[in-house]
Parts: C-alpha cells; structure tokens; sequence
C-alpha cells in the first residue's frame, strides 16, 4: 500500500466519526464552502455536503483506475445516513488499499488528469477540512484532527502550500502566534491552509 493511501485511512475514521455526530437537527445546519475549486466552492447544509462525500467516495474506485465514473447515485444516503457514509467510505477504503503505484494515472475531482498519489492527497486533505467543519459548526471546541496525521498533512503540504493555493485548496495562511506560544500540529496545518483552528474564541 503507497503512503498516500494510508494518510487517506487515517483521514477517513476521523470523519465517520464526526459524522456519526450529526443528529436530526444538524443535517440543516449550515456550513461554509469546503474548497475554492468548482462543485465545493459554494456554503451548503451538513446533508449537502455529506451527500456530496458519499457520492464520492463511490466513485473512487473508477477515479483511482483513470476512468470516467458516471453519473453519481441520485441519494446514496436514504435513510440512514450514517450508516450509508460508513458503506461508501468502505468502497473508498477498499480502493485506497489496492493502489500500488502513486505515479499511474487519475482523475481528480474536477475531472481532470492526475496521478494516483495526487488524487489520494486531494481526498486526504477535502476530508480533513471537512471534517473540521462539521465539528465546529456542531459546536465542538476541540478540532478532530489527531496529532499524528496533522504533522504529517503539515510536513507534507507546507513545502508545496503556494502551489496548493493556486490551485484552490488552500487559502491565504492565517499568521501563527510568536514562536514562544506553542502551536500544535492541528493548528499549524489549519493556518497554513487558510482556516481558523478555533472559530468560536471569535464569537461575540
């Protein structure tokens, strides 16, 4: 298994996680655009945003083989979304495993040519902030990133943070606290993508 498939293993429970949190009155909450690339660039409500993910994740499988996945399943959620999110994630997962070269052709999520171990990063990454989002518009006061995959998204990414700015991903990075307050791994990759690691100090 290449190393970009078992980055996007640990990103995929974080967000299973913070979506099983999601309760009836959540799915509406809403929640701000994810990316500022086409499809992920507008606000929508949880259950938008989650559809969109599993919808995605079942088509991982043909995106990872360079092919053209179709049309997306009208509402793979129904009526249990929880469980339809652990269902597509596992289609995901499955295909992530079975990647043996990050170099071999892609599609990316905008539908263009990429390589395997780009598209990987993308996904890794979209999860991630997507799953920041939820916790936060959920009310949660501790990000639901892990330290472990934190260091290695920010150690990964930094080198590379303008590039992932020119193409949408990331946005202007947010100015770290001086250097003798400590900031941990979640914190700096947030900031160095352009996203506030703590929303709520900033509630009036």
């Amino acid at each position: 298994m290449i190393r970009e498939a078992e980055l996007f293993l640990k990103a995929q429970p974080v967000l299973n996680e913070v979506v099983g949190r999601i309760r009836s009155e959540g799915w509406t909450i809403q929640l701000p655009a994810l990316l500022d690339i086409p499809g992920y660039d507008a606000p929508s409500t949880m259950r938008a945003a989650i559809l969109r993910l599993a919808r995605e994740d079942a088509q991982v499988p043909a995106l990872l083989a360079g092919k053209d996945p179709g049309p997306a399943d009208e509402d793979p959620l129904g009526d249990d979304p929880h469980a339809a999110v652990v269902r597509c994630s596992g289609i995901a997962a499955d295909a992530a495993r079975a990647a043996t070269d990050g170099d071999a052709e892609a599609r990316d999520l905008s539908g263009s040519t990429t390589t395997v171990a780009d598209l990987l990063w993308q996904l890794t990454m979209a999860r991630s902030f997507l799953a920041h989002d939820i916790a936060m518009n959920l009310g949660s006061r501790a990000c639901p990133l892990h330290e472990d995959l934190s260091q290695i998204l920010w150690e990964r990414t930094e080198p590379e943070a303008e590039r992932w700015r020119e193409r949408g991903w990331f946005r202007e990075p947010l100015p770290l606290p001086p250097p003798e307050i400590h900031v941990s791994w979640r914190d700096q990759f947030l900031m160095g993508a352009g996203r506030d690691p703590h929303p709520w100090m900033h509630e009036h």
